[in-house]
């Protein structure tokens, strides 16, 4: 696997996940359940800022059907840099109760998130991160650009 040039800058301002992202509504890892909602999932992306290299298995459900089921090695912390990927999503253009969980290093728990949880945006970004503790966590913005909504554009 080549190693991907993603800086912490690049990640934290494309995700906007750090302050500014928790206090408009950002929720962590360790949300439970799939309640009624649509949106899409317009990107997502891991990242390891861990010294040492881990290894993320992903599930993402949508409407309770599993649509992808992936595992990725990531490097650990190398010169600043950490490891990262994003996760190709040509199954997600339907709108639809969208489940993440993840786990870390074949653990037996798994951290899942449910983006009707976190309210009725139409389309939200995620990055499932490794921090430079060892600990996942799954973080979401919502971002209706990220979906390709051209409908917020004005018409000419």
């Amino acid at each position: 696997m080549s190693r991907s040039q993603t800086t912490r800058r690049r990640v934290l301002g494309a995700f906007g996940v750090g302050v500014a992202g928790l206090v408009s509504g950002c929720a962590s890892a360790g949300v439970l359940g799939e309640s009624e909602g649509s949106a899409q999932l317009g990107e997502l992306h891991l990242s390891n800022s861990h010294v040492d290299s881990h290894s993320i298995d992903l599930i993402v459900r949508r409407d309770g059907e599993l649509v992808h089921w992936t595992s990725h090695d990531l490097d650990g912390v190398e010169n600043n840099v950490s490891d990262g990927e994003t996760v190709d999503l040509s199954w997600s253009e339907t709108p639809g109760s969208y489940v993440i969980s993840a786990r870390l290093d074949d653990a037996e728990s798994w951290e899942t998130f449910a983006l009707s949880d976190l309210g009725d945006a139409p389309c939200y970004r995620l990055l499932v991160k490794v921090d430079h503790e060892g600990r996942l966590g799954i973080w979401s913005m919502s971002s209706p650009d990220a979906c390709g909504d051209d409908s917020a554009t004005p018409a000419e």
